[in-house]
């Protein structure tokens, strides 16, 4: 295996860059010979371009899937959905296949009986239990099936909002006027959300919202289930929920607070949760913060007047993106805006550093990674172009594709903490499509089929 660096020219002995790096233990020239990081970048390219192939094979696994099959990849579990569709032309009888990974062994296969005659999406898995809803329905639908035998369990008119801590699934119902189900609309008519057991479907518990409640929800990084609730009632009540077992842990009346200038505090337009910051995005333009442990106002800021988004990519900072692009980075602790860029748009914080993706190149499939600080958004390593695999999450390995011609692509592990690539292998024959998760790489490959590819070894 081979590691490169994002720096244009590296000497070795002395040199102003990371190393580059090869597992076979071979040294590289002398020092006084520079190595130009571009010719090195072009010879482990030419396997993709036809020429002698450098970059050594990946052992592979092949799978028979059909056009459009699900694939849901949990633990060391791949299951295969057949697509739900009302043409029978498609798929007369729909099954759920079950191997093992990442060697992509049969473990079993059955009839799927996911009762929508529309297409589905894969939600979650809780044991057994695979979630889906039926995303094109009006109003939308929650089926949970048994992987083991493909048999619906429960359906529900719902919308997923997530797991919890302790496993039940959160369903959300926006209430409509009567007889009109396809208006149901939570601001105009208020809405449910439940708590059920993935396995029977049996209610844990129930909040009716009235109309105008704002909510939000902070999901743990670790283990992406859903660890808190928080609301905002329209008479002005902030509220915290134990998602485990739907009672109110904490609450503060902000209706009694006032602005500097006396006025009454503005609607909210939205509600997020990050780590330890409950963040309501007002219709007066602010942005306001308030701490999770004692919900005191932490601070407020103008919000941007194209009204970007915050997210959850970043972890010792907060990262906000616009719909057009760019990130602006703001302090958790004051609100303040530490940097903005018009080119970076960050996919996650990986071991204290921020990885993000130009959007200067118009290519989804080629866009230069570069290798970020939180703090002053300085580059630290530009990567060169690759297609990042998401999700990316702390304490993980970060994979990258870069695609050559004839279905060829470069496989290799993203460092963010060094600022290097560390090539693993080359694949070939694939379509695009491809997702990993565990140390597994799946692609769907020009003929349809799937490929595995276990990039432990």
């Amino acid at each position: 295996m081979t590691e490169v660096t994002g720096v244009a020219v590296i000497e070795l002995g002395d040199r102003t860059g990371p190393a580059v790096d090869d597992d076979s233990g071979r040294r590289g020239p002398p020092a006084r010979r520079p190595v130009l990081l571009a010719g090195v970048l072009v010879l482990l390219l030419v396997g993709l371009t036809g020429g002698a192939p450098l970059a050594r094979p990946l052992p592979e696994a092949i799978l028979s899937a059909r056009l459009g099959t699900q694939v849901i990849i949990a633990d060391d579990r791949l299951y295969l959905a057949d697509p739900i569709t009302n043409d029978p032309t498609i798929v007369r009888v729909p099954e759920i296949a079950v191997h093992a990974l990442p060697d992509g062994r049969p473990l079993g296969r059955t009839r799927l009986s996911v009762p929508f005659d529309r297409p589905t999406q894969f939600l979650d898995r809780v044991g057994d239990i695979l979630l889906f809803t039926s995303w094109q329905s009006n109003p939308q639908q929650v089926a949970a099936v048994r992987g083991s035998t493909g048999a619906t369990r429960w359906q529900r008119i719902a919308r997923f909002e997530g797991i919890t801590a302790a496993g039940d699934a959160l369903l959300g119902s926006p209430l409509s006027p009567p007889g009109s189900p396809s208006e149901a609309d939570p601001l105009r008519y208020g809405e449910n959300l439940r708590a059920v057991d993935p396995v029977t479907g049996n209610e844990r518990w129930l909040i009716e919202y009235p109309p105008g409640t704002v909510r939000g929800a902070r999901v743990d990084r670790d283990t992406g289930r859903v660890s808190l609730l928080a609301d905002l009632l329209p008479a002005g009540r902030l509220r915290l929920l134990d998602p485990s077992t739907g009672r109110v842990i904490r609450t503060v009346d902000l209706s009694a607070r006032t602005d500097p200038a006396g006025s009454a505090p503005p609607v909210p337009v939205a509600l997020r949760m990050i780590d330890d910051l409950v963040l309501i995005d007002r219709d007066d333009g602010e942005l306001v913060a308030y701490e999770v442990d004692r919900l005191n106002r932490r601070w407020s800021v103008p919000a941007p007047i194209d009204r970007a988004s915050l997210g959850d990519a970043c972890v010792t900072v907060l990262c906000r993106s616009g719909p057009r692009g760019g990130t602006d980075v703001l302090d958790p602790a004051t609100g303040r805006v530490l940097w903005r860029s018009g080119r970076w748009n960050v996919y996650a914080e990986h071991a204290g550093r921020l990885v993000a993706a130009a959007d200067d190149e118009g290519r989804w499939d080629f866009s230069p990674v570069g290798i970020l600080d939180p703090r002053t958004g300085r580059l630290l390593a530009d990567l060169g172009p690759w297609w990042v695999m998401g999700p990316v999450r702390d304490g993980e390995p970060v994979y990258g594709l870069r695609f050559g011609r004839d279905g060829r692509a470069l496989v290799a592990e993203l460092l963010p903490a060094r600022g290097s690539v560390r090539v693993l292998g080359g694949i070939r024959d694939v379509s695009g499509d491809c997702r990993s998760r565990d140390r597994v790489l799946i692609c769907r490959r020009v003929d349809g089929r799937l490929a595995i590819w276990n990039l432990a070894r």
